[in-house]
């Protein structure tokens, strides 16, 4: 095998390798994307503090069933 197809072929394979784990990392990110964002909320009625995937504008508290709006930090 020469010596310039030897480094072509590793050439190759090392720019394949970097964009398959871009393009695995990206799709990654992308598929948890909703959950790294949690609202959290605070129940009114019984004090409760929950959590909800996304950003919902209620959420009703899993302990009372109270419609709560999210806490703003």
């Amino acid at each position: 095998m020469a010596l310039s197809l030897f480094l072509s072929l590793l050439l190759l394979f090392g720019i394949g390798g970097i964009f398959f784990l871009w393009f695995a990392y990206d799709r990654r990110g992308t598929r948890e994307h909703h959950r790294r964002y949690q609202t959290v909320f605070h129940c009114v009625r019984c004090g409760h503090l929950y959590g909800s995937t996304g950003r919902p504008r209620q959420a009703d508290c899993p302990a009372c069933g109270l419609a709560n709006i999210p806490l703003r930090f």
